[in-house]
């Protein structure tokens, strides 16, 4: 089992994206970098210094925005094609739930092409990154916070460890559990640690993003979090 974190500098509900009863994660950082994540591994979204300074009142980092256990790894095309994501493609005039969709992206003449049904992302070197990386993460089992996001202290060893290798390493993925890293997680403690965390942090509804007013639409309704753990 591996465990990756990375600071989140936006929170939109597009990267990742919560909504409709499964976590995914199709454009952005972790979907850049040749980080060998699969089934049964983690992703941590951690709020850095700019989102935290966002939250209500103000707070210092480091705060948790999300964690997902991977359940598949599949490419962007097959994820735009797939029955089973349609709730996930973008309705640029619809609410905010739906105008976050992070599933755009799909074969045309054998090169990736973005589907014009979102307005994010829809600039060269950016669609040039999403392509180049062409993996979808997608979990059944994932804890989104949000606006709710919960502090992440060095009390624990797990947060001790997690802080001291994001200060490191500020940019990009790296890894906390199962790959390189100056001061790794020990599995038995400090993973079990953080699943405890997890768990005691769980609520029973999907908040709202932090900038989930980033998307000019009527406020959405409480979502449910089925499927979340």
């Amino acid at each position: 089992m591996k465990v990756c974190a990375y600071i989140m500098t936006y929170d939109t509900g597009l990267a990742p994206n919560p909504f409709h009863g499964i976590c995914t994660l199709a454009v952005c950082t972790p979907n850049h970098v040749s980080r060998n994540i699969n089934s049964g591994d983690y992703i941590i979204g951690v709020a850095g210094v700019e989102l935290c300074g966002k939250l209500t009142p103000p707070s210092d980092p480091w705060r948790l925005i999300y964690a997902m256990k991977v359940d598949r790894r599949i490419m962007l095309d097959e994820y735009y094609n797939s029955e089973d994501y349609k709730l996930k493609i973008p309705k640029p005039r619809g609410s905010r739930i739906e105008m976050c969709g992070d599933n755009f992206y799909k074969l045309s003449n054998g090169k990736l092409t973005h589907t014009g049904e979102s307005t994010e992302h829809n600039w060269e070197d950016v669609m040039v990154r999403d392509c180049h990386g062409n993996q979808v993460f997608i979990a059944n089992t994932f804890n989104y916070f949000g606006s709710a996001a919960p502090k992440i202290t060095s009390n624990q060893q797990w947060g001790s460890k997690l802080i001291k290798q994001l200060t490191k390493r500020s940019v990009n993925i790296t890894y906390i559990l199962g790959g390189k890293c100056s001061d790794p997680w020990t599995e038995k403690e400090d993973l079990r640690e953080f699943l405890i965390f997890l768990d005691e942090n769980t609520i029973d509804h999907i908040p709202d993003p932090i900038d989930f007013n980033h998307w000019k639409s009527e406020p959405d309704k409480k979502s449910s979090c089925a499927g979340c753990s």
